[in-house]
């Protein structure tokens, strides 16, 4: 079995979330969550 040898993330600041959030979702097609982050899971 691997073992997880690292946690690492990706932060984007932007000066509309609302609107970043949206494409996210609407665009990428990513569940944002009601904190406004995705969480990429297996």
């Amino acid at each position: 079995m691997a073992k997880v040898i690292g946690v690492g993330g990706v932060f984007f600041k932007s000066r509309d979330p609302e609107g970043l959030i949206g494409w996210y979702r609407d665009v990428v097609g990513l569940p944002v969550e009601s904190w406004g982050g995705v969480i990429l899971r297996p």
